[in-house]
């Protein structure tokens, strides 16, 4: 996250030494960069959080997936706002590969049934916003956010039967909160006056504890839960001043 951050000190650094008089500050006073917007996109799990090994937690059989929610920022300069954004992130579990390492790993099992609910999360964030136009259409984008990031881990059950044996795993779910960050770097088109289209690649990541019963059993877990978002998004961009 260090890093991120330098990244967007240094674009307002740039923008603010080099690029103060452009054409586009006119252009502004009309628009304005400040706007809503409805988001959605791809979410890759990274690290642990969907790694499909061996260690049977739930998130590390997450598949990729996808992201959806809503965003907005007022600008109090022509290039820094202030805002916050809303987005759920849906993993679905690869069942065919808990299946798989399940059977590898207790051999005196010839059979598996896995039935596993999705893994689900939700990044409530507020921070700082950037726009650093090069143009009336075209402009870089950055946030540096914060919040809760909450993961809700899914209920799930594995049956495994051999010659003679029966093993059942009733595993319930369970939801966690914790602080994250929240970095975006992306793109701005605006080929209509007043909306605009974003492009972004964006991470967000935590640990969590997650509490729940494991047939019958309390299961205190910790999970690393990673992921990659790109998102497009469309905005709806005003001038409040």
């Amino acid at each position: 996250m260090k890093y991120s951050f330098l990244f967007f000190l240094i674009m307002f650094i740039l923008q603010s030494v080099f690029l103060p008089n452009m054409a586009y500050s006119q252009y502004y006073r009309y628009t304005g960069p400040s706007y809503v917007a409805i988001n959605g996109g791809y979410s890759h799990p990274m690290s642990v959080f969907g790694r499909k090994k061996s260690d049977f937690k739930f998130g590390t059989y997450a598949n990729p997936g996808m992201n959806m929610g809503f965003e907005g920022a007022y600008f109090y300069t022509e290039n820094i706002g202030f805002g916050g954004l809303i987005n759920f992130h849906y993993h679905a579990i690869d069942v065919d590969s808990l299946k798989s390492n399940y059977l590898l790993s207790f051999p005196e099992y010839d059979q598996a049934i896995v039935d596993v609910k999705p893994f689900m999360t939700l990044a409530p964030m507020i921070g700082f916003f950037a726009d650093l136009p090069t143009s009336e259409k075209f402009s870089f984008t950055f946030k540096l956010l914060s919040g809760f990031y909450i993961a809700r881990k899914p209920e799930g059950n594995v049956l495994l039967a051999g010659p003679g044996v029966i093993k059942n795993n009733d595993e319930q779910f369970a939801v966690s909160a914790n602080f994250a960050l929240y970095s975006s770097a992306g793109i701005r088109f605006s080929p209509f006056y007043h909306w605009s289209l974003h492009l972004n690649a964006e991470f967000v990541s935590s640990n969590f504890n997650f509490e729940f019963e494991n047939d019958g059993k309390d299961v205190i877990q910790k999970q690393l839960v990673r992921s990659m978002l790109f998102t497009a998004a469309i905005a709806y961009r005003f001038n409040p001043r």
